[in-house]
Formats: C-alpha cells, sequence, structure tokens
C-alpha cells in the first residue's frame, strides 16, 4: 500500500485493538504511533511480542490534530485511549479522521457527542450502525473486529479445563449486563461437576494459551448480549468450542460466522445446560466445531480483516471527506462553543483536564520496543 497512517492510542496498547496496527502493516501500511501512558502491566509481554512497533508517548491533554501529522499522513485512526486524550482541531484536519469508540453502553453519553466530530465513527454493533441516521449519524458504518487476534498459543498439552471464562466481573457500571449470567453460569457448573475457570486480570498469550487448555469457552461481552465479543477471535485461536447467549446481531465481517459451524448460541439457561452437558461428552462434535473456528480464522487472516475495515470505512471518505464534514458540522451546529463543551464533557468523564482554549501540544517521548527473547 505504501501510505502512512497515524494511530492515536495508548502505549501499551488496548490489546484487542492492537490488531488494527498489526493488520495495517502486513498490508504494507507506514504506522505511526502517538498517545499517552495507560500502564496496566502488559509493556514488556508487548516487548516480547511486538518488538517492532515504537510509540511516541505524549502527556495525557487536547494537542492540535496537525501537531501530530507527518506531511505524508493520509489518514488518522483514533483508537479510544481509555486516558483523557482527544485532539483538538479535527474539522480542520487535512486528511480523514476515524474515531475508533466502540464502548457504546460505557460511554454512551460522552461517545454520543463525540460521534459528529470523526469523518467516521465506526461501530462493531451492526444495529447500532442501522439506527445511527435515525439519531442524526451518517458516519456510523458497521466493521465487526472479533476476529482480528494477532497471538498464537504456546501451550500444546491436552485440554483439562471443561470450560473457560476470561474478563472483568463486579465493576459498577461497566460490568453489571454480565454479572448475573456469569454468576448463573458459575453455580450452575459448581453445582453440576463441571471444571469451570473464570478468569480476570490475564492477557494476550495467557488468555489463548487458557482457551487451548479448555473445551468450551463461555463468552459473553461486558454490555450483555448486544454483539459478539472479541474474545471469539481468541477462543478461535485456542481451537475451542465457543459457546454464547445469542447476540442480538452481528454482522460487519468479513465473512460470516455459521451458528452451529463455527459457533453455538444458547436462548437460555435450560438450552445452556443441554450445550455443555452434550458436548462435554460429545468430543468428536466439540472438536469439529473448534476446529471450524479456527479454520475460520486462519481463512480469514487479520490482514484480510483490517483491509475489509479500509475498503468499508476509509475508502468512502476519499476525496469526499470535507464536503461531507463540512455538512455534517453545519447539521450538528458543530461550533468553536460547541467543542469546547463536548471536549469538557469527555474530559470531565475521563477525569481534570486542564481548559481545552488553551490548546496543548503535550510533552513526547519516543518508545522502542526492543527485540526480546519470546515469552
Amino acid at each position: 500500500m505504501g501510505e502512512r497512517v497515524l494511530i492515536i492510542h495508548s502505549w501499551p496498547p488496548t490489546p484487542c485493538l492492537h490488531g488494527f496496527d498489526v493488520g495495517l502493516r502486513r498490508l504494507g501500511y507506514e504506522v505511526d504511533r502517538v498517545g499517552p501512558s495507560l500502564d496496566y502491566g502488559l509493556a514488556e509481554q508487548f516487548r516480547q511480542l511486538d518488538p517492532d512497533c515504537e510509540y511516541t508517548v505524549m502527556e495525557p491533554g487536547h494537542p492540535p490534530i496537525e501537531s501530530l501529522l507527518k506531511p505524508d499522513t493520509a489518514w488518522v485512526l483514533y483508537l479510544y485511549p481509555h486516558v483523557k486524550f482527544l485532539p483538538t482541531g479535527l474539522l480542520d484536519c487535512p486528511v480523514p479522521v476515524i474515531g475508533w469508540l466502540t464502548e457504546e453502553e460505557k460511554c454512551a453519553p460522552v461517545d454520543e457527542r463525540l460521534y459528529p466530530w470523526f469523518d467516521a465513527a465506526p461501530t462493531a454493533v451492526s444495529h447500532y450502525s442501522r439506527e445511527a441516521p435515525g439519531k442524526g449519524h451518517d458516519n456510523r458504518p458497521c466493521y465487526n473486529f472479533i476476529g482480528q487476534n494477532w497471538i498464537s498459543p504456546r501451550y500444546t498439552g491436552p485440554r483439562t479445563l471443561d470450560m473457560s471464562f476470561v474478563g472483568h466481573w463486579g465493576l459498577p457500571g461497566a460490568t453489571d449486563a454480565r454479572d448475573d449470567d456469569l454468576r448463573r453460569v458459575a453455580v450452575w457448573c459448581r453445582a453440576n461437576g463441571v471444571n469451570f475457570s473464570p478468569r480476570s486480570g490475564i492477557w494476550l498469550r495467557d488468555v489463548v494459551d487458557l482457551y487451548r487448555a479448555s473445551k468450551i469457552v463461555w463468552s459473553m461481552a461486558a454490555t450483555g448480549n448486544q454483539n459478539l465479543t472479541y474474545r471469539v477471535g481468541e477462543a478461535f485461536a485456542g481451537g475451542a468450542l465457543v459457546l454464547s447467549p445469542r447476540p442480538m446481531s452481528y454482522g460487519g465481517l468479513v465473512s460470516p460466522l455459521v451458528e452451529g459451524e463455527h459457533v453455538v448460541f444458547y436462548n437460555n439457561q435450560r438450552q445452556f445446560a443441554g450445550y455443555v452437558r452434550y458436548y462435554l461428552q460429545h468430543e468428536e462434535g466439540r472438536e469439529r466445531i473448534g476446529s471450524a473456528g479456527a479454520q475460520w480464522l486462519r481463512d480469514n487472516p487479520i490482514e484480510a480483516q483490517v483491509a475489509f475495515f479500509v475498503e468499508t470505512v476509509v475508502t468512502p471518505l476519499r476525496g469526499t471527506f470535507r464536503e461531507r464534514r463540512r455538512e455534517r458540522a453545519q447539521r450538528h451546529g458543530l461550533t468553536p462553543e460547541r467543542e469546547q463543551e463536548d471536549y469538557r464533557a469527555y474530559f470531565e468523564w475521563q477525569g481534570p483536564q486542564p481548559d481545552v482554549r488553551q490548546g496543548q501540544r503535550g510533552l513526547a517521548r519516543t518508545i522502542t520496543l526492543r527485540r526480546g527473547s519470546p515469552p
């Protein structure tokens, strides 16, 4: 491709969103990375897994978007950094800016205000994309990143766990929709002698290794059954059967996932129990579905999925983003005063932040990940 892309994220990256970076590089893009530091214990793992990745780490704030661009930057991908960092001047940016604001349920009060500032604000939830025009948003295409797993398991031993789950729980306002279901699953497994291992606070290869040791992976997004979760792709990489409550809808995939062939959905607790019993007793059927999920991942490698993202989200903006931006700004009333209000809401949501009107370039330093021995 040869194009240069600026990714605005955080260091270390959110594991599930790092697939955008990996896929773009495999497609031949030049990738620059800028963002704040968010230390949650993954820095060394990233140095080992992706030693050629280089970040320019900046202080939290709101630098002008043009100060972050290189002369040949073709477009910008803002991946919600979960740290108070949001560039200003988006309406005057000389290249398209895509805002990946996928925390619809967790951060909806703020995200709704930010969508109009981006040339595209894709969503992973297909019914959100369908409903967007009715809410005045014409820039919310659906792209589902659940298959962008970029890690292979190290563990090659037997599947010693009946079922596993990875994710947070007990976080008010963030995991409420999943906590009750997880509790019911754990209670049922304990009562029926199912070896269930729910884990929180593990990442990257440790997650995929756990799935490689599991016969079944129970998967449910923290926000409930709105959509399939990124954990599906990680479970596919581990070759485990994925069992999930039926999502309200899912789409935006480079290739369809077929129920009963790649993944198993259930409609209620009774059906859940029946499927767990059946697939623990019928290894051949379980392995068939787990192998089909792994094959789906091989048939749709990360570079093909990111190429689909570029085709469906970025390409339609080429040559037209300026006029679309002007029309959207007029329709939504995007004025300098409105920018101050929307940015203030964002920074208050994330935590205290200086006045947006002052502008801020931030202090930058570059982190180079040295090549290390495999983990």
